[in-house]
Formats: C-alpha cells, sequence, structure tokens
C-alpha cells in the first residue's frame, strides 16, 4: 500500500485489511489438492506438437476459449520480440495437463509487478492448475515481485484456486 501512488486513505487501507483476513478464512475452507505426486512441473522454451493433444482434450471443456496451437502460442510467448515470458508446463507420465505464463515488469526498480498471463489445465485435474499456481506463487517470492496480477471469469474454477492461494477479488467492492 506504501508503494501505490496518490494517497491511500483509511476506506482503502482497513479494506485491504479486510479483503485479506475474509481470503484467508475463505481459503481454509476450500478444497486442498494434495494429489501432486507424480506430477513434473518444467520450464519450456517452445511449445511443441504435444501441445496440440493437449489442446484437443481442453478446447470442448469450454463454451468459449481462444485456440491455443502450437505456432500461436510459440508466437506469442516464446518469440523474445513479444517479451520476456516464463513458460512452464505440468505433466505426467509425458502428458501434458496444464502450463502457465508469467512474466515480471521491473519497470520501478523498488516494486516489481508479476502477471500470470496466461494459465490452462484439464479441468478434471484440479491438481495440476494447483501445482502450476503453486510453483508461480513461489517463482514471484524468490523475485521478490510485490504485486501479482491476473485475471480469471467470475464463477471460473480457477477463481477459487486463486483464492486458495492468496490472491484477492479486486472486482469485490
Amino acid at each position: 500500500l506504501r508503494m501505490m501512488k496518490g494517497h491511500v486513505d483509511r476506506r482503502k487501507k482497513y479494506g485491504f485489511i479486510a479483503a485479506k483476513t475474509l481470503s484467508n478464512l475463505t481459503n481454509s475452507l476450500l478444497t486442498h489438492y494434495s494429489s501432486r505426486d507424480g506430477l513434473k512441473i518444467m520450464r519450456i522454451d517452445r511449445f511443441h506438437d504435444r501441445i496440440s493433444t493437449f489442446w484437443d482434450k481442453v478446447k470442448d471443456q469450454y463454451n468459449y476459449i481462444t485456440e491455443r496451437t502450437e505456432d500461436g502460442l510459440n508466437w506469442r510467448y516464446c518469440d523474445k520480440r513479444g517479451g520476456d515470458y516464463l513458460v512452464k508446463e505440468v505433466e505426467e507420465e509425458g502428458e501434458i495437463l496444464g502450463y502457465i505464463v508469467l512474466r515480471i515488469n521491473t519497470h520501478r526498480p523498488d516494486y516489481h509487478v508479476g502477471y500470470i498471463v496466461d494459465l490452462l489445465s484439464l479441468q478434471d485435474r484440479p491438481e495440476a492448475a494447483d501445482a502450476l499456481l503453486t510453483d508461480a506463487v513461489a517463482y514471484f517470492d524468490t523475485n521478490r515481485v510485490n504485486e501479482v496480477v491476473t485475471n480469471t471469469v467470475r464463477g471460473h474454477p480457477y477463481e477459487r484456486l486463486l483464492k486458495r492461494h492468496g490472491f484477492l477479488d479486486s472486482r469485490a467492492e
């Protein structure tokens, strides 16, 4: 709060404290996924043809989703001209269960902002998304990130998972 631009009035300060307290209470009641045995998270420099098999499994789990192809993902996240992203995949026995794309904005040396740019996993494997988020939070903590920003659709299963990892819903008043 001290690093935010402008004056932070008491309502905002106490609102943040109340939202964080509510988040912690909610997190204690949410499901915790402990079945991470056999999951392997690895950094990748490029998406390979195995992502097509993953896409074929995940695309029908959504009413509307932007197509994720090998060429499109590599163009967006792996071409250095597009920026510096960290891409990780989670797999089990050689099968891709999901991926996450992260970025850190270090424009202000004293206040780094992290972004979860993209997160996608099989809906019937919530432990995969949980493992990716756990890894992402550790990455941001290691890099001394002050704030992490991401977007999700209201009511999406990731919303509850993000809350479990300490994220606050900034849409809440």
